[in-house]
């Protein structure tokens, strides 16, 4: 069985929480000297972005009961409802340019991204994502891809250049 990490917290979402996590514990002090009755409360915010920094996304392929599945981790039990693995033909890493607008009063500010997906293709050339980057994760999802490719033994075709490379 083929198991893949594709999201782990990244460094932002990790530094957030820890801010969250420091501002929780010295409203807990703050309370606790001055006795208010909302520091019950507090560790209800604490525990809240530790489950928040645990969760991991990732994808299991199992072979021999031609299943996959894209599950979310948390403390190493993986939740996600398996899927049947189409007869796939080759797998494709592709890469699609997005904008994210931004208004700025009368003026919108654009901010362009790539963004790459896994796809599986089938005899019929009908798609299967079977995941997405939010942002630039170029290396990751190419060796995540190459992973799969060795694992399912099928051909990959590299898309995320003109023109497109068999690899």
């Amino acid at each position: 069985m083929l198991n893949l990490l594709f999201e782990k917290n990244t460094k932002i979402i990790i530094i957030i929480s820890s801010i969250i996590i420091t501002l929780c514990l010295l409203a807990m002090r703050y309370y606790f000297l001055n006795s208010n009755k909302y520091i019950v409360l507090l560790p209800f915010g604490i525990i809240l972005n530790v489950i928040i920094m645990l969760i991991e996304k990732g994808i299991q392929i199992n072979k021999t009961t031609s299943e996959f599945r894209i599950y979310k981790s948390l403390f190493g039990l993986k939740y996600g409802k398996w899927k049947p693995l189409p007869n796939i033909s080759y797998i494709s890493v592709f890469k699609a340019q997005r904008v994210q607008k931004t208004n700025r009063g009368k003026a919108m500010d654009y901010r362009y991204f790539n963004v790459y997906e896994i796809n599986l293709f089938d005899h019929n050339n009908h798609c299967t994502t079977l995941f997405k980057t939010d942002i630039d994760l170029f290396k990751e999802t190419k060796s995540a891809a190459v992973q799969i490719n060795q694992y399912l033994n099928i051909p990959l075709l590299d898309a995320t250049t003109v023109p497109y490379k068999w690899i």
